[in-house]
């Protein structure tokens, strides 16, 4: 009998390797997962982001026999973008 390797549950801040790239994942929705080109460690802010479904990334990391390498902590959007939306107006 062949043993089947379970699809690898995804969550927000995973760095997984293949050979010849890492990628983090940096979000996720109900269906959707969002992720990012890393380098040593560190999420690359160039570019945007890719969006695939959830089971397309898994069945891409099962393909390319990819290895979870890592956690990064993603700080809260908000924050990188200058703080709260509403402001006291007086």
């Amino acid at each position: 009998m062949n043993k089947v390797s379970p699809a690898p549950i995804l969550e927000v801040g995973q760095v997984w390797s293949f050979k010849e790239r890492d990628i983090a994942i940096i979000g996720l929705g109900k269906y959707l997962a969002e992720y990012r080109q890393c380098r040593d460690g560190k999420v690359l802010r160039i570019g945007l982001s890719d969006l695939k479904a959830q089971r397309t990334v898994r069945e891409e990391l099962i393909r390319g026999r990819a290895t979870l390498t890592g956690h990064i902590t993603m700080p809260d959007r908000l924050l990188q973008r200058g703080g709260s939306r509403s402001r006291n107006r007086g």
